[in-house]
């Protein structure tokens, strides 16, 4: 158990999806324009950012782990089908252990497209 909980941990630390790029991009485009490096016309320092928008990247990043959580333990049920040697109490554990987040990663699927259609839509509306 240890040891799931250090793969998690290493695979939630080295996840790209939660790096937070766009500051950075903010802060070379201010700093490009007040150097006077940059045309005034391609630098909007002025951007206002949706709070729609930034829910919604929130949401997206939580399903992205949640997403790479299941699919962790769905490995880690074929691990335990593998190494069950026809141990019927074993084989059992393992296919809930893999039909379990399958179901899980559906309704997620579903979540996630909800959330995107109502985000996009309240991102139109102001």
């Amino acid at each position: 158990m240890k040891q799931i909980l250090i793969v998690f941990t290493i695979l939630l630390l080295l996840s790209p999806s939660l790096t937070l790029a766009s500051a950075i991009e903010d802060g070379l485009n201010e700093s490009a324009t007040q150097s006077g490096l940059a045309n005034q016309d391609e630098v909007d320092t002025n951007s206002e950012v949706l709070i729609a928008e930034k829910i919604g990247s929130i949401i997206q990043i939580f399903l992205s782990v949640i997403g790479l959580i299941f699919m962790v333990i769905v490995m880690y049920g074929g691990l335990y089908w593998m190494t069950a040697f026809g141990d019927q109490g074993k084989v059992t554990k393992a296919k809930n252990l893999i039909l379990y987040p399958i179901l899980g990663m559906i309704v997620i699927a579903i979540s996630y497209v909800l959330v995107n259609f109502v985000v996009s839509n309240l991102g139109q509306q102001f």
